[in-house]
């Protein structure tokens, strides 16, 4: 007989609800049940599925299937999920982790990232330092242009020379904080508060609390570029608050 999987911390093999109901599964389908001609209920295989999900299974818009402790849904010839059935954080396979050990996963790759274009940030500046002297039509090289053929003849990744150009403006405004400032903003935000004639550190407080407050990327761009502080052109006004302090930003000049 094989055992049901009945735990207190089971969720939908579907959707990851935690309240579901036990389904009771045959392999390409058929009876269930005595009576019926099929195998008895108890001895049938059982699997968590929230109502949703078992009564649309019911009516057939997906199928589950099982097999070497994972689970896989379909409709039709479309494979709609994969995921191990019995969930184990100390799994190496990240297909058998728990939706708390995925969701921190993510947040430790974040934390790494942004320490990661920090260090980059840094390394394009000391590149900068040590080779910034060079002039493309007085010695047939640039500075950027050197220090991306160096890393990738060095690493074999290949580096284009306008990602140097640009981490290099990052970290001249934000030094320490470059990172920080690539993480909160975006690559494309943080470098427009750097070219921004103002306070590099006025233009990112301000660029974040316009994106707090549903701004586009390109409107937040557009106003770093155009100097409207304050007043983000789009369709809608913008009522733009400091995130730490909740002091209203709007209608500031350069410094």
């Amino acid at each position: 007989m094989t055992s049901a999987i009945a735990r207190v911390d089971a969720t939908c093999l579907r959707c990851g609800s935690p309240k579901v109901d036990m389904h009771h599964h045959r392999e390409g389908g058929g009876p269930a049940g005595k009576g019926m001609g099929g195998t008895p209920l108890d001895e049938l295989p059982t699997y968590p599925l929230c109502r949703s999900c078992h009564d649309s299974l019911h009516r057939s818009e997906w199928m589950l299937s099982t097999g070497d402790g994972m689970a896989f849904g379909f409709a039709g010839e479309v494979q709609l999920f994969e995921r191990a059935i019995s969930l184990d954080d100390k799994s190496a396979d990240p297909r058998a982790w728990t939706d708390q050990r995925l969701a921190a996963e993510w947040d430790m790759a974040e934390e790494r990232t942004r320490q990661n274009m920090g260090v980059m940030a840094l390394v394009a500046w000391t590149f900068h330092e040590r080779y910034g002297w060079a002039d493309n039509r007085r010695d047939g090289f640039s500075w950027y242009e050197r220090a991306a053929d160096m890393i990738t003849q060095h690493t074999g990744r290949q580096v284009h020379w306008r990602d140097v150009y640009r981490l290099v403006d990052i970290y001249r405004a934000f030094r320490e904080k470059a990172g920080e400032r690539i993480d909160t903003l975006g690559l494309r935000l943080a470098l427009a508060c750097a070219k921004a004639e103002t306070d590099p550190e006025y233009a990112a407080t301000w660029a974040q609390a316009a994106r707090d407050n549903g701004h586009t990327v390109v409107e937040v761009e557009a106003g770093l570029k155009h100097e409207k502080f304050g007043t983000v052109q789009s369709s809608e006004p913008c009522i733009v608050h400091c995130n730490n302090c909740d002091t209203e930003v709007k209608h500031r000049r350069r410094l």
